[in-house]
């Protein structure tokens, strides 16, 4: 029962890759996160990725600082 539960491996490394314009967040009072958020969303559901790694999409296209405090 608990393996249907668990997350199926997914390389991320081509989707990087494939991505070299990918939204970056860098934590500026002038960003909005909910835009950079939507544009993760929708380049992750055009790359196919499962929706369990779309956090760590995420967090490879922010900046150090964001990181930080995530």
């Amino acid at each position: 029962m608990l393996e249907v539960l668990k997350v199926k491996p997914y390389d991320l490394e081509p989707v990087y890759v494939s991505w070299p314009d990918a939204p970056r967040y860098n934590g500026d009072s002038k960003e909005d996160p909910a835009v950079w958020l939507k544009a993760i969303k929708a380049g992750c559901k055009e790359r196919k990725v499962p929706k369990d790694y779309w956090h760590r999409v995420g967090m490879h296209f922010m900046g150090r600082r964001p990181r930080e405090r995530l």
